[in-house]
């Protein structure tokens, strides 16, 4: 079955410098963004433990929603 929508979703991209985590907070508190939307890359489970991913670290302090597309190379994921 296909679905079809007609939506007018406004959709924004950022070229930014600066720490991660807080300059997508920093941008998402000034532009009063509804959704924060980025990619996972499914790094394995030592690459975690040494560096939190971005992600998890958006979870704990993003007061917005947050919206995680996982890679689709598997490969990389254990």
């Amino acid at each position: 079955m296909l679905w079809e929508f007609e939506t007018e979703i406004e959709a924004k991209q950022y070229i930014a410098h600066g720490p991660v985590v807080g300059t997508i907070l920093i941008v998402a508190e000034k532009d009063d963004v509804d959704l924060i939307t980025l990619s996972s890359h499914g790094l394995d489970v030592s690459y975690q433990g040494m560096c939190r991913s971005v992600a998890a670290r958006l979870l704990e302090r993003a007061d917005k929603p947050l919206l995680l597309i996982r890679n689709g190379n598997n490969d990389r994921c254990n």
